[in-house]
């Protein structure tokens, strides 16, 4: 037997507040952070070594300071994790 459960529809999302996105590339012995606030904008990205997460926070905080996201309250945190 197949369910079907209809779809939602597709609104356009338009954010009042800046939204800060962050990528993350991880291997064993680098880290790789990459910053944007959408489709237009170059991504700032911030290469450091692995497992360092004060700094990691560090730049995360950084990055919200330059938007202005964090002393608005800012926004939840969403991961997808990519690749094998």
């Amino acid at each position: 037997m197949l369910l079907s459960t209809p779809a939602p529809p597709n609104a356009p999302y338009s954010a009042t507040e800046p939204v800060l996105f962050v990528a993350c590339e991880l291997s064993e012995t680098t880290w790789k952070l990459g910053f944007t606030m959408g489709h237009g904008p170059n991504p700032r990205t911030r290469p450091m070594g692995a497992r360092a997460p004060q700094r990691r926070r560090a730049e995360v905080a950084q990055a919200h300071a330059r938007v202005g996201a964090m002393a608005r309250g800012g926004e939840g945190w969403r991961c997808l994790a990519g690749g094998t």
